[in-house]
């Protein structure tokens, strides 16, 4: 089932950040249906691109917007983005060592709709306190 984005339910007020959320729902999405059509293996690889610079870049910005706006999940999102990274690099070299294997695929997905509805929906969700009217 794919991952619909709504401001609603994971804005946060700050077009920057929820581009760039907007952009990882794609990506997820399109692992999803490749898991669907029995091609995950070749999806995954795209995915685990993307994730990489994506990770470096965005936690950086969210952060340095929940500091600037004196955000109150700031201590704690940045535990969960260091927590993640940590978590993601230990992935990246499973998949280094056996390939993109239909396991590791749905290993991701899993991974990832968990992060999106308990980080983004949760935590990231704090910056609509602080974001500009």
């Amino acid at each position: 089932m794919a991952l619909v984005w709504t401001m609603e339910e994971y804005g946060t007020g700050f077009e920057e950040v929820d581009a760039q959320h907007q952009a990882l729902f794609t990506h997820i999405n399109r692992l999803i249906e490749a898991i669907d059509r029995g091609d995950g293996e070749t999806e995954l690889h795209i995915l685990v691109q993307f994730l990489s610079g994506y990770l470096a870049t965005h936690f950086v910005c969210e952060e340095r917007l929940m500091k600037r706006h004196k955000c109150g999940s700031c201590k704690l999102n940045e535990a969960e983005h260091r927590r993640f990274a940590k978590d993601f690099s230990a992935f990246k070299e499973r998949f280094r060592e056996t390939g993109p294997t239909e396991e590791l695929a749905h290993e991701l997905k899993t991974r990832m709709v968990a992060w999106v509805a308990g980080h983004i929906r949760k935590v990231d969700s704090g910056l609509r306190d602080v974001a500009p009217q």
